[in-house]
C-alpha cells in the first residue's frame, strides 16, 4: 500500500472562539472537534502522511495528546503561532518531526511549508509551490493571488485534509 500525501492547517482543537472568529459552522468545540476527527479518518490511512501547517489545538497536554492519538497518519507538524504555547520537548513526543520550514520534492515539483503566506519562496519563479495556512480562507487560499500558493487551512478546504495531488491540481487551475 502506498503512502499517500496530505496538508492541512489550522484545525484549532479545543479553542472556542475560533468559531465565532473565522464563522465556524458548529454549536459547540466537541461537535467542531469531532467532525474534524471524522473528516481527516475518512481520507486518511494509518500509513499516509500528514503535513500540518500549523495551529493544531488550543488546549491543555492531556486533551492536545488524546486528538492526535484518534487521528490517523504520520503526522509532521510545521509550527504555527498557536503551537508556540506548548513545549518543544511535549510537540516532539507527539509529531513524527517539529520544524519551522520544511521543503518537500513530490513528483519533481518541490513544495515550500510554512504556517504563513509568504510572498516568494524558494523556487516560486521555477515553478515550486508554497503551501501555508494562518489565514483562515473559506477560497482555497487563492485570493490574495501570489504564484502557486495556497492556504491548505480546514477552513479552505471543507475542514479536512486536502490531497497533494488535489492541492497542486487546483493551483495550476487557478494561475491559468
Amino acid at each position: 500500500m502506498s503512502q499517500e500525501i496530505f496538508f492541512t492547517s489550522d484545525t484549532h482543537f479545543y479553542h472556542k472562539n475560533i468559531i465565532k472568529y473565522c464563522n465556524r459552522p458548529f454549536s459547540t468545540i466537541e461537535e467542531m472537534n469531532e467532525t474534524f476527527i471524522e473528516n481527516w479518518n475518512t481520507k486518511v490511512r494509518y500509513n499516509d502522511a500528514v503535513y500540518f501547517l500549523g495551529d493544531f489545538a488550543f488546549c491543555a497536554k492531556p486533551k492536545y495528546a488524546e486528538i492526535i492519538q484518534r487521528l490517523r497518519g504520520k503526522i509532521y507538524l510545521i509550527l504555527g503561532n498557536h503551537d508556540l504555547k506548548m513545549s518543544r520537548k511535549f510537540l516532539d513526543s507527539q509529531f513524527v518531526w517539529v520544524k519551522d520550514y520544511h521543503e518537500l520534492r513530490y513528483k519533481n515539483n518541490k513544495i515550500c511549508l510554512f504556517h504563513y503566506p509568504m510572498r516568494t519562496w524558494n523556487k516560486s519563479h521555477f515553478g515550486s509551490y508554497h503551501a501555508f495556512g494562518h489565514i483562515h480562507s473559506k477560497t482555497k487560499g487563492f485570493e490574495p493571488r501570489v504564484g502557486l500558493s495556497g492556504d491548505v487551512g480546514v477552513d479552505s478546504w471543507g475542514y479536512e485534509p486536502v490531497h497533494v495531488d488535489e492541492f497542486i491540481e487546483a493551483l495550476n487551475h487557478e494561475s491559468k
